[in-house]
């Protein structure tokens, strides 16, 4: 799931420095961007917080990510029922051979 993130991140960053219009699409573009970088980070913290046991975690760190994490569920909330947004979040399945 990071690394479809990772994926989708970078395809929507290369689409950002082409400067596109401002319209609808572009909005939903960076709530997704939104979401796939908070999805990014976090996963990032879980393998601090699981493996670094010299980070040192303090209220106003931990409140940032809590903040990383609002934005990017509002960001969701508002582009949930998009097809680009429904076709991201199928991409985070995978591909997986089909057993028969």
């Amino acid at each position: 799931m990071k690394s479809a993130s990772e994926q989708k991140r970078a395809e929507l960053d290369a689409h950002f420095k082409k400067q596109p219009v401002p319209g609808p699409e572009l909005t939903i573009f960076k709530h997704l961007h939104t979401a796939a970088h908070a999805f990014i980070q976090v996963q990032q913290r879980r393998e601090e917080a699981d493996y670094d046991t010299g980070t040192e975690w303090n209220q106003k760190l931990v409140e940032k990510h809590i903040d990383t994490v609002t934005e990017a569920f509002e960001s969701w909330e508002a582009i949930r029922e998009e097809p680009v947004a429904q076709a991201s979040l199928v991409s985070l399945l995978g591909k997986r051979p089909r057993s028969e």
